[in-house]
C-alpha cells in the first residue's frame, strides 16, 4: 500500500504537495509497468472500496482505494472525486456521529462496497488543482461561519449584560464586564473586516482572472480561517463568562455557541495548518508588501495617532523577524503579529467610512501592541 498524506509537520504546502504527487505517480507507474490495470466492472467503471466520512455541509474525509486485478492497492488519499449513482445500492450509512456541537449538521459515515462510480475531473490533478481549490473555498466558508458565531456570541453577551442587574445597576456598567464586551465587539469587527477584504480579492481573482488578486486572496485566506475561528472560540468563552453561573446551564444558548465554536479551529484545516499555509507569505515578504499598500492610504489627521501606532507595530514585527528569521517554531508568532497589524489597518479604513468602528479599531490595535510586545520580549531572551 502507498499512503499519501499531507502532514501538518511538513515545512510547507509545496513540499507536502510535491512529495504526495511523486509518491502517487511512482505507485501508478510501477503498477502499470508490471502489467497491472485498474479493475473495471462490466460497464467500464472503476470499482471503489472505501470508508468515507461526510458532513451535511459537504466537507468530506475519504480514503479511496483503486484496486488492481492483483493484490496491489494504490491509496489516492483524498486526491479524486467520484460520482456515484445511488440506484446501484452499493453504499450504506454505518452510523450518525454523536458530536459535541453543530448538531444541526448531521455527520455520517458512509461505507462504499464495490460501488461503481465515474471519475470527476482528470487523473493526477486531484491534489494540486481540485483539493487545494476546494480547501481554500471551504476555509473561507469556515471564516464566514466563525464571524457569524462571533456576532451571535457578542449580541448574546451584550443583551444579557444590558438586562442583568447586580448591586443596583446593570452589569454592563461595571468596568470589568464592559471591557469584556468591548473586546468581543472588536474581535468580531476585526474578523468581519478581514473576511470582507479576503472575499473582495477572491471575487476580483475570479471575475478578472487577476493573478495578483489571486495571490492576495491565497495570502489572506489562512488568516481569516485562523483568526476568525480562534476569536469565535474566545468570544463564545467570554459570552459564558458574562452570563456567569447561568451560562453553564443548558437553558441559555451561550453553552451551545461554546460547543459549536470548538470545531471551527479544527475542520477544513486546523489553526496550526493555517500557520503552515501562511508561513510562505512571511518568508517571501508578501504580508509586509500588503501592509505597505494599506499604509499608503491617506487618513484624516484625527486618525494619524492610530496609524503611527500601526507603523510602530510593523517596526516591532521587523525586529521580531530579524531575531527569529524563518525558524518554524516561531511561525505562529509571526503570523499572529502580521494578522493584528492587517486587522488594525482594515479597521482604520473602516473608521474612515464610519466612526462607529473607532472603538473597535483602538481596541484591536491595543491588543496587537500587547501581543507584539510580549512576542518581542520572548524572542529577545
Amino acid at each position: 500500500d502507498v499512503n499519501i498524506k499531507s502532514s501538518e509537520s511538513e515545512s510547507s504546502y509545496n513540499d507536502a504537495v510535491t512529495a504526495a504527487e511523486e509518491a502517487r505517480d511512482a505507485a501508478v507507474n510501477n503498477a502499470l509497468e508490471e502489467g497491472h490495470t485498474l479493475q473495471k466492472d462490466g460497464n467500464d467503471n472503476d470499482i471503489i472500496s472505501s470508508d468515507i466520512t461526510v458532513s451535511a455541509d459537504a466537507s468530506a474525509t475519504a480514503t479511496v482505494e483503486y484496486k488492481t486485478k492483483f493484490t496491489t492497492t494504490i491509496n489516492l488519499d483524498k486526491n479524486l472525486s467520484v460520482l456515484y449513482d445511488r440506484k446501484d445500492k452499493a453504499v450504506t450509512i454505518r452510523r450518525i456521529e454523536n458530536k459535541l456541537g453543530i448538531k444541526g449538521s448531521p455527520t455520517a459515515e458512509l461505507v462504499f462496497n464495490n460501488a461503481p462510480a465515474k471519475l470527476v475531473g482528470e487523473r493526477r490533478l486531484g491534489l494540486i488543482k481540485y483539493v487545494m481549490s476546494l480547501m481554500n473555498g471551504a476555509r473561507l466558508g469556515v471564516g464566514a461561519q466563525s464571524v457569524g458565531l462571533s456576532e451571535a456570541a457578542c449580541r448574546d453577551a451584550e443583551e444579557y449584560a444590558s438586562q442583568r442587574e447586580q448591586f443596583g445597576k446593570k452589569i454592563n456598567e461595571f468596568a470589568q464586564v464592559s471591557e469584556i464586551l468591548q473586546v468581543m465587539r472588536a474581535k468580531t469587527d476585526a474578523t468581519r473586516s478581514l473576511l470582507y477584504e479576503t472575499t473582495r480579492y477572491v471575487d476580483l481573482s475570479k471575475l478578472s482572472r487577476n493573478k495578483a488578486a489571486q495571490r492576495t486572496a491565497d495570502m489572506l485566506t489562512p488568516l481569516i480561517k485562523m483568526f476568525g475561528s480562534e476569536f469565535a472560540n474566545q468570544n463564545a468563552y467570554d459570552d459564558i463568562q458574562v452570563h456567569g453561573g447561568s451560562g453553564f446551564m443548558k437553558e441559555y444558548k451561550c453553552e451551545r455557541l461554546y460547543r459549536d465554536a470548538r470545531i471551527l479551529t479544527i475542520y477544513e484545516g486546523t489553526s496550526q495548518l493555517q500557520v503552515v499555509a501562511a508561513a510562505r507569505f512571511i518568508g517571501n515578504g508578501a504580508y509586509l508588501n500588503y501592509i505597505k499598500e494599506l499604509d499608503a492610504v491617506e487618513v484624516p489627521e484625527s486618525l494619524n495617532k492610530l496609524r503611527d501606532t500601526l507603523r510602530s507595530m510593523t517596526s516591532m514585527y521587523n525586529d521580531i523577524f530579524a531575531k527569529v528569521g524563518t525558524d518554524e517554531k516561531h511561525h505562529r508568532r509571526l503570523v499572529e503579529a502580521v494578522g493584528y497589524i492587517i486587522m488594525g489597518y482594515l479597521l482604520l479604513l473602516d473608521t474612515m467610512r464610519d466612526e462607529r468602528f473607532l472603538k473597535s479599531c483602538e481596541t484591536i490595535i491595543r491588543l496587537g501592541v500587547g501581543e507584539l510586545s510580549k512576542t518581542l520580549a520572548q524572542v529577545s531572551l
